[in-house]
């Protein structure tokens, strides 16, 4: 093989190495548009988690007027005070449902001063058993309004607010009021137009609760779905009449946005998860800390976020970059090619040429002067066999051996020292 082919198979395989190179660096996001996409999301999760701060203070202000306002109507007084469980039902259900169809009102309690739960509006069969929830023991505590999230005795994960209960300046009870993180969830989505999961960890909910909830709604039991943490609460429905996500779609995006090693790292602060793609396009999840009535961690925001045209504008570039790398490369190996052929291919092929003639008897065979100028290995060669055709000559010339080609040039001293054989 010629040396040219050589260096330029060398040179080719280079190109093509970087490029490959090249292109990975960029498909596996470690390109300007990936790290401005990081920060982007990063910056969207902060505005999400903040977003959604502000709807859960929004439906607590909200709440707290409509239980403030409550606690003022007598008329509810006298019936609670009189004993009657059905009778105080049956006054407070169609304040519930008015509630309900204006706030999404979903609980609905009257607890006794000793913390029993005298009555649930949204659940009457349930009663009698002692409330111990945050919110209930800091409004006994402080004799004033409590809030936040946090489950109940049915494993309801929701957002309360609880409030004393007087009358003529005593204390008769508490009353609290309310909502699913479910209906909040939708509020924000209707307001972000991302999905949102909540995610908490195990230890503080109790299996057994949470799986005869479960049964008790219809719901699949999702306990083994992950596993540290189960969905409580999201906006993602996959299954037709279902309130929480598919097994399935849990399995597919497990290791992006439900592994249990990447919902840890979010308790430190905001964690963008991973990517994943489904039909309806291309996403990134993003997780925050997830606080209950007491302000401790329990778990996990995940939300999903849409970066489907980012991710294809992202996929052009990325595709018009390794294109563009190519042709560069291409147009680098002609230039080397070229430059190759010049310097060094045909000054190798003059000298073969003439090495011939002198292999066929030919000694006044000339090398080419431009070659015996050079400087590099190639004048070095030229100069050598210039300098072997002399000694050659002269030494026919000494032994009487005559040439077998004509017009036979007379080797001088002159010649010699040309050719450097001789030193002057």
């Amino acid at each position: 093989m010629k040396i040219s082919s050589k260096i330029f198979g060398i040179v080719l395989l280079t190109v093509m190495i970087v490029s490959v190179i090249n292109y990975a660096f960029f498909v596996f996001g470690i390109n300007p548009a990936a790290k401005t996409e990081t920060i982007r999301m990063q910056e969207e999760l902060v505005k999400s988690d903040r977003l959604f701060q502000e709807i859960l203070m929004e439906n607590t202000r909200a709440l707290t007027a409509a239980l403030t306002v409550f606690t003022y109507d007598e008329s509810f007084k006298s019936v609670y005070l009189n004993g009657s469980r059905e009778k105080l039902q049956e006054k407070s259900l169609p304040l519930f449902d008015e509630l309900k169809a204006k706030y999404d009102l979903t609980h609905f309690y009257f607890i006794q001063p000793n913390s029993t739960a005298f009555l649930r509006v949204h659940k009457p069969e349930k009663y009698g058993d002692t409330i111990d929830r945050f919110t209930f023991k800091q409004a006994q505590e402080k004799k004033a309004l409590s809030s936040g999230i946090e489950f109940g005795l049915l494993m309801f994960f929701t957002l309360r607010v609880v409030a004393p209960y007087y009358q003529n300046g005593e204390i008769i009870g508490y009353v609290e009021f309310g909502k699913e993180m479910n209906d909040i969830l939708a509020n924000f989505k209707k307001v972000e137009g991302d999905d949102i999961i909540l995610l908490v960890d195990k230890q503080y909910i109790d299996q057994q609760k949470w799986s005869e909830t479960m049964a008790e709604r219809g719901v699949r039991d999702n306990w083994n779905d992950i596993a540290d943490y189960v969905i409580v609460a999201s906006t993602m429905t996959r299954e037709r009449g279902s309130e929480e996500l598919s097994e399935t779609h849990v399995k597919t995006h497990a290791k992006t946005c439900f592994s249990s090693e990447l919902l840890k790292e979010v308790k430190e602060g905001v964690v963008t998860l991973g990517q994943f793609e489904e039909e309806a396009g291309t996403f990134v999840c993003g997780g925050t800390p997830l606080r209950d009535a007491e302000n401790k961690i329990i778990g996990v925001t995940v939300t999903p976020h849409d970066i489907s045209a980012i991710a294809l504008v992202s996929k052009q570039t990325n595709n018009v970059l390794f294109l563009t790398t190519m042709i560069l490369g291409l147009i680098v190996v002609m230039i080397t090619f070229i430059v190759i052929s010049i310097l060094v291919s045909q000054p190798l092929t003059q000298l073969t040429r003439t090495i011939e003639q002198l292999s066929r008897g030919n000694l006044n065979a000339e090398i080419n002067p431009k070659l015996k100028e050079s400087k590099d290995e190639i004048g070095d060669l030229a100069r050598a066999f210039e300098r072997t055709m002399v000694s050659l000559k002269l030494a026919m010339k000494k032994s009487g051996i005559k040439k077998q080609v004509p017009e036979e040039k007379e080797v001088t001293a002159e010649d010699l020292s040309k050719s450097g054989f001789i030193k002057k």
